[in-house]
C-alpha cells in the first residue's frame, strides 16, 4: 500500500489544476485501484471534464476508494513531496526489475548495454524531457510547410481582426508570445479585448482571457459597447433609448454564442496564472490566450522587481510553447515615453520583456489627430516591422483600421 500514491491522487481531486503540473501515467502506480483512479482522472481531462468524486466514478473509478482519498488529504499544499515520492518508488521498482534482467543477460556486453539504456530510461521518468531525432523533426517541419502551401498564401494564424496587421504578423500563431505595449489609459486593454472579441465572435475560435486589470463586468460592458455600437456611457448609466436596446439584444445573442472564458482575480500570482492558463486549454479547449497585463502578475520572490517581471515574461513565453497556442499580453511602457514615439526598449521594469516577445506592438497616440493611434510593430520574428494607423472611437471603446 503506497501512502504517496493515495496522497497525490487525493490532492489532484482536491485541486484539479495540479494535473497540469504532473507528468504521471498509470504505470507509475503500484496499487490497482490507484491505477484505475488515475486512468479515470486522465479520461476526464481528455474529455474536458473537471475531475471530482462524481466524475471519476462515472469514468470508472471506485467511488469508495476515491472518497477515501479526499478524506485522507487535508489540502494540496504538499503535492510536490508526494509526487516526487511516487516517481522515486516507481524508479526503485524499475531498478529491481532491471537487475533481474541483467542477471539473465547472455553476455556481459549485452548486460552493460541494457544497464545503460535502462538507467537512462528510468532517470527520464517523470521529467517530461525527451531527446528528439532530427529526422522526425524534419517530417514535422515539412508537414507544416505543406499545410501552409495548401493555404495558397492565406493567413496561417488566427486572424487578428485587422487586415493590415495580419499582413505583417500572418495572424496569431502557435507557440508565440505577442506583446501590446502602451502607457496607462492609452488603449492597450481596449485593443486586447477588441481582438479577443473578434476572434471569438467573428472567427468562432475559443478564447481564454485572464484579466488582472479589469473585472469581468467591466469587460462585458466594453464588449457590448464596441460590438453593438452602443455608447459605453449609456450602458454604464442605464440611460438608453429604444435603438440602444435593439442593438443590445442583437449583440447579446452573438456574445452568448461565442466561446470566451474569463478569469478576473486581481493581483494574482504567477503560479496561479500558469495553472489557470492550463485549465483554459485542457478543460475548455481555448485556442488562444490573452492576458491583461504583464507587470500586474505577482511573483513570489525576494529578487528586485525587474527580475520578478522578467520571470513573469519568460513564463508567458514558456506557456505559449508548452500549451502550443498563441499568447497575447498587454504590457506597460515606461513613463519617459510620454510625449514621444515609443521604441522596443521602452517596456517598463525589465529588458527581458522585449527579448521574450516574438512580436511587439507599441501604441502611440498621434499628436495631430485626436482619434488616431499608431500601432508600431517594433519587433517581428516572422516578418518585417512597420506601423499601422488605427482609429479609436472613445464612445464605443473600439479600434478600427484608419486611412494611412
Amino acid at each position: 500500500m503506497s501512502e504517496a500514491e493515495r496522497s497525490i491522487l487525493g490532492q489532484i481531486l482536491l485541486k484539479p489544476s495540479l494535473w497540469f503540473e504532473l507528468n504521471l501515467e498509470p504505470r507509475h502506480f503500484i496499487e490497482p485501484e490507484a491505477r484505475r483512479t488515475f486512468s479515470a482522472i486522465k479520461k476526464c481531462v481528455a474529455d474536458g471534464v473537471e475531475p471530482d468524486l462524481m466524475t471519476v466514478y462515472d469514468y470508472g473509478a471506485d467511488a469508495a476508494y476515491a472518497s477515501a482519498l479526499t478524506n485522507a488529504v487535508g489540502s494540496a499544499a504538499n503535492w510536490k513531496y508526494y509526487y516526487d515520492k511516487v516517481i522515486t518508488e516507481y524508479r526503485r521498482r524499475r531498478i529491481q526489475t532491471l537487475s533481474h534482467e541483467l542477471v539473465d543477460a547472455d553476455t556481459v556486453e549485452n548486460a552493460v548495454a541494457a544497464a545503460h539504456a535502462g538507467l537512462v530510461d528510468i532517470l527520464s521518468e517523470g521529467t517530461g524531457d525527451k531527446i528528439h531525432n532530427r529526422a522526425d523533426i524534419l517530417h514535422d517541419a515539412i508537414d507544416a510547410i505543406e499545410a501552409r502551401y495548401k493555404l495558397g498564401g492565406a493567413i496561417p494564424g488566427i486572424r487578428t481582426g485587422f487586415d493590415t496587421l495580419d499582413n505583417y504578423v500572418l495572424g496569431w500563431q502557435r507557440q508565440r508570445l505577442y506583446l501590446i505595449g502602451a502607457r496607462p489609459s492609452q488603449g492597450k486593454s481596449a485593443l486586447l479585448l477588441n481582438i479577443a472579441d473578434s476572434i471569438s465572435i467573428d472567427s468562432k475560435t475559443t478564447v481564454g482571457f485572464i484579466s488582472i486589470e479589469s473585472s469581468r463586468e467591466e469587460l462585458m460592458i466594453r464588449t457590448l459597447s464596441s460590438r453593438g455600437s452602443i455608447p459605453s456611457h449609456n450602458l454604464a448609466t442605464g440611460m438608453m433609448g429604444k435603438s440602444d436596446f435593439d442593438k443590445l439584444i442583437n449583440v447579446a445573442d452573438d456574445v452568448f454564442k461565442s466561446k470566451f472564458y474569463i478569469y478576473d482575480v486581481p493581483n494574482q500570482e504567477l503560479s496561479k496564472i500558469q495553472a489557470i492558463a492550463r485549465q483554459m486549454v485542457e478543460f475548455h479547449g481555448c485556442d488562444i490566450l490573452f492576458l491583461d497585463y504583464l507587470q500586474k502578475i505577482r511573483v513570489q520572490s525576494k529578487d528586485e522587481r525587474r527580475n520578478r517581471v522578467a520571470q513573469a515574461s519568460t513564463a508567458l513565453k514558456d506557456l505559449s510553447r508548452q500549451l502550443n497556442i498563441p499568447v497575447i499580453a498587454a504590457a506597460q511602457l515606461r513613463r519617459d515615453v510620454d510625449g514621444r514615439e515609443p521604441h522596443l526598449g521602452d517596456f517598463s521594469d525589465s529588458s527581458e520583456i522585449e527579448k521574450d516577445a516574438d512580436v511587439a506592438i507599441l501604441l502611440h497616440h498621434d499628436q495631430d489627430e485626436e482619434d488616431a493611434v499608431w500601432a508600431i510593430i517594433a519587433k517581428n520574428r516572422d516578418g518585417s516591422t512597420g506601423r499601422i494607423k488605427l482609429r479609436f472611437s472613445k464612445p464605443y471603446v473600439r479600434f478600427e483600421e484608419g486611412v494611412q
